[in-house]
C-alpha cells in the first residue's frame, strides 16, 4: 500500500507543488509516516497518535536526503 500511496502523492507534488518530502497517514491506533527514499524505496515509521508525526517525518527525511 505504501508504495502505491508514494507513487500517487509523489506525482501530484512533482506537477506544481515543489515535491513530496513525506506522507503521514493516520491509522486508527498510531500514525505512518512515509518517507520516500532517493536512492530507492521508502522508509516507514509507525509513530503511537499521542506523538508529533511531522516533528518525526522531518526528522527521517533529513536522515535520508
Amino acid at each position: 500500500m505504501n508504495p502505491a500511496l508514494l507513487l500517487l502523492t509523489r506525482q501530484r507534488g512533482d506537477i506544481d507543488c515543489g515535491g513530496l518530502n513525506y506522507l503521514i497517514v493516520r491509522y486508527g491506533y498510531f500514525f505512518q509516516v512515509i518517507v520516500p527514499n532517493p536512492a530507492g524505496g521508502h522508509v516507514s515509521v509507525a509513530v503511537k497518535a499521542d506523538h508529533d508525526p511531522v516533528a518525526v517525518a522531518e526528522k527521517v527525511h533529513a536522515l535520508v536526503a
